[in-house]
């Protein structure tokens, strides 16, 4: 599908949601009661996903269950004349086409019919489909919203309790998660007007604390009213929607502050796609609390079956059977997609062995197609359990399944490629090994006990298996990173150096600069990022909008652009400064002339700073570093993020340099006012001010380089000397 098709799509979306947020009424401002519940598909029981979901959810319909026109169809139901649809974007990774032989006519198979193949695309490719709400739709039943197995208060308790996040209860009318202790924070349980409210409040800071960088590693430290700080907020108030539907919440948390508001539109006028962005990564923040709650599960369920271990081996017999497959029964090898086949052939489940077997009423003769083997418990734990696993309908492949106690994701039989509904959690540790499989395709879940106990482990072994891992997957990366710089060798002699200011060089007010490349587009600056050696692993896109991006699948960390030069300028130049964007590295090296290099973000800057460092052991460093000062503290924190300063500061620190901040007067300071292309910008001095404040502090660099030059050569002459002394 064209991409400009896509963009009006999301552009269309994100206006209504715009529309719904200034009204108060987007999916996670209103009732839960008031049609909030996720959209499903009841034709093939999944649920709608990312953007799609919350687009569907905007339509106003109380009921969640939406179909295209021939599903509908398809199960006896009629879409009424004269509906319309609502659109939405659906993904194919592969298409089915008809063998041609050279002459270009159809391969034609013994049948008769032309031979078809399935070729799977080299990206998938995205297309717009129209979906009907059931209440556009004659025929469906009325929709009654599931009984719960559980007391949604108690599974929202739980999965509180279960994710270990470190929660403080506070005197106090606001709720926040803090990132620097790792923390949330909220107001005292009799302050909020229900336990819906509560929990809706305590769900939503849990989903900034899955951004930790030890879980889902998002980038957290943004001020408030920024785009990324927007977009940190859509994420956890979609994550508490999408938590508070799955255990059955009534999200009664309308409270949104007008400062929330206001940024979520500008976030969404800038760039719509951030609402689909979004919400996939809300619902990653939603499945990764789910996933910690199985685990718990899991956790307490063995152990509380190692407690019995010592009781059931003394009952002997009972232990047995309770264990043990039953001897009387003959097993059937059923695979997971001939279930149904089986069940209508009278065959029966076992609950303890998670196995079928024929029944008393069964055809025996229709039975034997799957009488070929007899499944049996073995003496390897892990066979079992992939056992289990394929008899849910997992497809276990490769190292799976991986009994580490962690989560897994793996195929289910029906999955497209790239897919994964199946979830699992094995364990090796404790007297029987155990674990839990999930089909999330079907609904359908097993938890598993070892038939045998589990052998002593040989831990060296374990640990040896998992470092091979560590090291494959490491080799898979760095092939990836060859495989992405090859390929941006090759698009690179496509491009053509840039001649004429971009909208980006104007923008920021910079000259053009030798080493920067055009997009084929004619708008698109294209800068080149390489490591020590002048290798190109990686290129920075921004567009004519400002918006940037890195080639995908490429290796970022560590790689540099020097402006207007390569590494012999570095290795000429008197001293290395370091800053964060292209911008702000143009604006130094026209101001002062030093050597100046983009790491494009502080993350970057201390593994940048370290690897020149090594290549030049003797070259004064100064970090250039950003300077956000202005950001505000999240609500009701005393914590002032300033992610500029501070990675500027460790780089520093890194390798023995020195880090520099622009100064700006008193009636300068703004928002907007950050880092050395600013000052030149918009300070009265404009590039006189970047000078001013940069060349003192590159030559105090330069001097103590020099001088640490000296002592070492002092040093070195008093050893030589002593040596002398000793010989004679």
């Amino acid at each position: 599908m064209p991409e400009n098709v896509v963009q009006t799509y999301h552009r269309r979306v994100a206006e209504l949601l715009i529309k719904k947020i200034q009204e108060g009424t987007a999916p996670w401002q209103r009732p839960w009661s008031a049609g909030g519940e996720m959209p499903r598909n009841p034709a093939t029981g999944k649920e709608y996903h990312g953007g799609n979901a919350i687009a569907l959810m905007m339509q106003g319909y109380d009921d969640p269950r939406w179909m295209t026109y021939k599903q509908a169809t398809s199960i006896g139901c009629q879409v009424r004349k004269g509906e319309r649809g609502t659109s939405i974007i659906y993904w194919k990774y592969e298409d089915t086409k008809v063998q041609k032989a050279e002459d270009g006519t159809p391969v034609l198979g013994e049948d008769g019919n032309p031979i078809t193949q399935t070729v799977r695309y080299d990206r998938p490719r995205q297309f717009i489909t129209h979906v009907f709400n059931a209440r556009q739709i004659d025929g469906l039943p009325l929709y009654e919203r599931p009984q719960l197995a559980w007391n949604p208060v108690e599974k929202a308790e739980t999965l509180l309790a279960s994710s270990g996040a470190r929660i403080e209860h506070q005197n106090q009318d606001k709720a926040y998660y803090s990132p620097r202790f790792d923390k949330i924070v909220l107001p005292l349980r009799e302050q909020f007007s229900s336990e819906q409210g509560y929990y809706a409040t305590a769900l939503h800071e849990l989903g900034h604390w899955t951004g930790h960088e030890t879980r889902l590693n998002r980038d957290l430290a943004h001020p408030f009213g920024s785009e990324p700080y927007a977009r940190e907020e859509l994420i956890a108030e979609m994550a508490s929607m999408m938590l508070c539907d799955k255990i059955g919440i009534l999200n009664k948390k309308i409270d949104n502050h007008a400062a929330y508001v206001e940024s979520w539109i500008k976030a969404l006028r800038d760039d719509p796609s951030v609402l689909f962005r979004s919400a996939r990564a809300a619902e990653e923040c939603a499945e990764f609390v789910m996933n910690l709650e199985q685990k718990q599960e899991i956790r307490q369920t063995v152990e509380a079956e190692n407690a019995l271990e010592p009781k059931l081996a003394r009952r002997g017999e009972q232990h047995r059977e309770n264990t043990m497959l039953d001897s009387k029964r003959e097993y059937l090898a059923v695979p997971f997609e001939e279930r149904a086949l089986a069940k209508a052939a009278g065959a029966l489940w076992d609950g303890v062995a998670k196995l079928w077997y024929g029944g008393p009423d069964a055809n025996q003769e229709k039975l034997l197609r799957w009488k070929s083997g007899e499944p049996r418990a073995t003496a390897d734990p892990r066979i079992d359990f992939a056992n289990a696993m394929s008899s849910l309908g997992c497809v276990v492949t490769g190292d799976h399944p991986i009994m580490d106690g962690k989560p897994h994701r793996i195929a289910e039989v029906n999955d497209r490629p790239g897919q994964a509904a199946c979830f699992y959690v094995g364990h090796l540790d404790g007297v029987r090994p155990a674990g839990y499989i999930r089909n999330n395709r079907t609904g359908e879940e097993m938890r598993w006990k070892s038939a045998v106990a589990t052998p002593v482990l040989d831990l060296e072994a374990v640990r040896a298996q998992c470092d091979a891992r560590r090291k494959e997957a490491a080799e898979d990366m760095r092939r990836q990173h060859e495989r992405a710089a090859e390929r941006l060798a090759t698009d690179a002699e496509t491009l053509s150096a840039v001649v004429e200011p971009t909208a980006y060089h104007t923008a920021k007010g910079i000259d053009v600069h030798k080493g920067a490349l055009l997009g084929r587009d004619g708008k698109t600056l294209c800068i080149p990022a390489h490591d020590v050696e002048g290798k190109v692993w990686t290129m920075h896109y921004v567009g004519e909008d400002g918006t940037k991006r890195f080639a995908k699948d490429a290796r970022k960390e560590g790689c540099f652009h020097v402006i207007g030069g390569d590494t012999q300028t570095l290795s000429r130049a008197s001293a290395i400064v370091i800053s964060e964007g292209y911008a702000t590295a143009a604006t130094i090296a026209e101001s002062v002339h030093y050597a100046a290099v983009a790491a494009f973000d502080s993350g970057n800057l201390e593994r940048v700073a370290k690897a020149l460092r090594e290549a030049y052991p003797d070259k004064p460093i100064v970090i250039a570093g950003d300077d956000d000062r202005h950001l505000v503290p999240r609500p009701g924190s005393s914590v002032r993020p300033n992610p500029g300063r501070t990675h500027a500061e460790a780089a520093a620190r890194s390798v023995d340099g020195i880090a520099v901040f622009p100064v700006f007067a008193p009636g300068e300071a703004g928002r907007d006012f950050t880092d050395f292309n600013d000052l030149a910008r918009k300070s009265a001095l404009g590039a006189q001010a970047v000078k001013r404040q940069i060349a003192p502090v590159v030559e105090q660099a330069v001097e103590q380089a020099i001088e640490r030059q000296r002592t070492r050569e002092l040093a070195l002459k008093n050893e030589q000397t002593k040596g002398r002394g000793i010989s004679r």
